[in-house]
């Protein structure tokens, strides 16, 4: 039903994007060097509605902002980090000395650096939502629907090296 009339539902997100570029020198002495670089972009993802924002009113009762059915126009969305990554290869054909068993097989390496920028902190997931005060302030009458529990921290720069041998 959600797909049929557009509504976003839990866990999906209407944005995402990947971009990676790379480029192997071809000739001179640093042929078979490859550098890379590239961005991992995801949009912000649904986690729940604001089904449930309410205030007070003047007799001390709770009162709902949004119908069952209205709450259900206005989803509530979690930030997720944008990922940074470069990577560095080179590849070459073995010669003679210790390799004369392997002569000319390709030996490839490759160093992947994740999140290049070194973006941390706290993301928080589709799990589901709950009420809150409004930036923390308990004295405001007003509750609001915010992603709860489900977070994820973002990985700190990390380093991969590989190593390939073809046979």
């Amino acid at each position: 039903e959600n797909v049929l009339i557009d509504r976003p539902f839990v866990g999906s997100r209407r944005i995402t994007a990947n971009l990676f570029a790379d480029y192997t020198i071809q000739s001179g002495s640093l042929k078979g060097l490859r550098i890379g670089a590239g961005a991992q972009y995801r949009g912000d993802i649904v986690s729940g509605y604001r089904t449930g924002d309410s205030t007070i009113n003047a007799a001390g009762a709770v009162v709902p902002l949004y119908g069952a059915q209205d709450g259900l126009l206005y989803p509530v969305y979690s930030k997720q980090p944008l990922n940074t990554v470069a990577s560095l290869g080179y590849s070459l054909k073995l010669r003679g000395g210790l390799w004369r068993r392997l002569e000319g097989k390709q030996a490839l390496f490759q160093l992947n650096v994740n999140n290049v920028l070194n973006k941390q902190g706290v993301f928080f997931q589709d799990d589901r939502v709950t009420l809150r005060a409004p930036n923390g302030d308990l004295t405001q009458r007003v509750r609001e629907s915010v992603a709860d529990k489900n977070a994820i921290y973002q990985q700190p720069v990390s380093f991969i090296l590989t190593t390939t041998l073809k046979l």
